[in-house]
């Protein structure tokens, strides 16, 4: 079966399901290029990301091209675990000089989303920006120092595992 197809015929919403679809095809030399495109498909975007999240736990490395496909799925995922799933992926991805004024838009945006889940990872993808592009840090910390003050403790939560700054 090809990766598209058992990415469709698989239950997005089973982990158990999504592990398959991964173990049988983790070996694709193109596997994440392949998965980024099949992000672009609503119907197929939660389970493509969430393998491409799994990839990329698993030590999978993207090339650039495929890393900005990849974050620009940000702002026009249809759903909000396609979403959450990007963002997972934000701390080891690099963030390129031309995606970042359109992903620390977005991001910025997302860290007001009412979803706690997708605005705590925001902030984490605002936080991991600014070590990667300097010019948004004053921006970021002072929105950190804020949501570390105001935010739900779920929020607070994730806020507590970012790594602390290098100045």
């Amino acid at each position: 079966m090809t990766l598209r197809a058992a990415i469709a015929a698989c239950d997005s919403k089973s982990t158990s399901e999504l592990q398959e679809v991964f173990e049988q095809h983790e070996t694709l030399v193109d596997l994440i290029p392949n998965l980024a495109k099949f992000s672009e498909d609503p119907k197929l975007e939660i389970a493509a990301t969430w393998l491409i999240k799994r990839a990329v736990d698993k030590g999978h490395r993207p090339d650039s091209e495929t890393e900005a496909r990849i974050l620009r799925l940000l702002p026009v995922a249809h759903t909000w675990q396609a979403r959450l799933h990007v963002l997972q992926c934000i701390p080891k991805l690099t963030i390129s000089k031309a995606v970042q004024t359109d992903i620390a838009r977005t991001l910025y945006r997302l860290s007001k989303d009412r979803n706690n889940f997708i605005r705590a990872w925001a902030y984490s993808g605002l936080f991991y920006l600014s070590e990667q592009h300097r010019q948004h840090r004053a921006r970021v910390d002072s929105i950190l120092h804020r949501a570390r003050q105001s935010e739900s403790p779920a929020v607070k939560a994730r806020l507590r595992n970012l790594p602390s700054r290098d100045h």
